[in-house]
């Protein structure tokens, strides 16, 4: 993916939240580079409660870059965070170079069989010199269940851009081998305009003029993500997609949340 300045794309993370065997992504951690990521864990419960936290890269490999904690230098790409009865923890990630990875946590937050016991809230912070440019909540990827994928609204103009991330289903340990996904692409009309079918490998980035370089300059309509084998096959992504505008103190992210797509029904 060619970088582009001020862009969150040109490197991504995904956060993977564990919620018994389950697990949720949020996609989009950018460390360095003025990126940050912050988490805010809430306990609800009297007792505490540990979380342990991996970044890792691609298709399951640990973060090969430092970064820090708080400030704070961190060794390894295991955090740890233990959080007292009825506590909050503001936690923030960062670094010096821009580095692409996931966030992965094995932890069970439910008690009982319905009630939460921890709430989490999760944001994307981008400074320079020091000064806050842009703040978002980071949304918590989809992922790709069914024959029917996800599907989403896209646009582009000379200063706007659609994006999106991709990262392994799997848990640390289960990542599994090479396969094909598909991209259609449709207008505002309803036409299909483009199809491509790649391969996964691992994390992966991409606006939608990179995957569809001759989109024209002024576009709007919608993409549809869609992973072969239905609900039996491992072969399952995370997504999560972003809409960025370029402004005049920098730019603005604005988060788009996936839906569960119908497959394209080809006349």
């Amino acid at each position: 993916m060619r970088f582009r300045t001020c862009s969150i794309f040109c490197v991504t993370a995904l956060l993977i939240v564990g919620a018994a065997q389950s697990a949720s992504v949020i996609p989009q951690v950018v460390l360095g580079g003025g990126y940050e990521f912050v988490i805010i864990l809430s306990n609800k419960a009297r007792t505490p409660r540990t979380f342990e936290f991996r970044l890792l890269e691609g298709d399951d490999r640990p973060w090969s870059t430092p970064f820090t904690v708080n400030g704070a230098p961190h060794i390894g790409n295991i955090v740890r965070v233990t959080l007292g009865g009825h506590c909050v923890e503001k936690i923030r990630l960062g670094g010096d170079a821009l580095r692409v990875g996931y966030l992965w946590y094995p932890e069970d937050f439910w008690y009982g069989s319905f009630v939460a016991t921890v709430t989490t809230q999760f944001f994307y912070e981008f400074r320079r010199d020091g000064d806050l440019i842009d703040s978002i909540e980071a949304r918590r990827g989809r992922a790709t269940w069914g024959s029917n994928g996800l599907a989403f609204p896209v646009e582009r103009s000379l200063n706007l851009n659609t994006g999106l991330a991709l990262a392994p289903w799997s848990p640390p340990g289960g990542a599994g081998n090479a396969f094909a996904y598909t991209l259609r692409l449709f207008d505002e009309e309803g036409d299909q305009v483009g199809l491509e079918t790649l391969t996964f490998r691992g994390h992966t980035a991409l606006f939608i003029d990179e995957v569809f370089p001759d989109l024209p300059l002024e576009f709007l309509g919608w993409l549809s993500v869609e992973v072969p084998g239905g609900m039996s096959s491992m072969n399952h992504l995370y997504v999560t997609v972003l809409r960025q505008e370029l402004t005049s103190n920098g730019f603005q992210l604005t988060g788009v949340e996936p839906d569960f797509g119908i497959r394209a029904q080809l006349p």
